[in-house]
């Protein structure tokens, strides 16, 4: 997953969005996202927007929504960057980074404790926090 910043947008017929950061590159936000956030034409954005994406692979689809295939009979596929996480606010991506960092540390303390606790000594421990997270 990376993290950036988005400063134009435009929907496509489908109702998806196409964000762009300043170096041109386009990401895929799908309806799902757009629906999420109440936004139903550009004018209902307020760029910048923050935005989390992953690379996904998908299928290409004929027109009755069947997988295309590649000459040796695997599908044909295509892959792009979509949206995941959308923020108003490069502090708010920020925290909600620093906040999922903060549930690695708990669940790390939580094993350490529950292990301590079973009387494990200090070297077990950390052998099973290496292992377990």
């Amino acid at each position: 997953m990376k993290s950036l910043k988005v400063i134009r947008g435009a929907f496509s017929k489908a109702g998806n969005l196409m964000l762009m950061d300043k170096g041109r590159k386009a990401y895929f936000c799908p309806k799902s996202v757009v629906e999420d956030n109440g936004w139903k034409k550009i004018e209902d954005i307020t760029f910048p927007l923050y935005i989390n994406v992953n690379e996904f692979t998908y299928n290409n689809l004929d027109d009755n929504g069947n997988p295309l295939l590649n000459a040796d009979g695997t599908n044909s596929t295509f892959t792009r960057e979509d949206v995941i996480d959308v923020f108003t606010s490069a502090q708010a991506l920020a925290d909600d980074y620093a906040d999922d960092f903060s549930l690695e540390i708990l669940k790390k303390q939580a094993v350490k404790s529950t292990a301590s606790s079973a009387g494990l000594t200090e070297a077990n421990v950390n052998s099973l926090l290496e292992l377990a997270i």
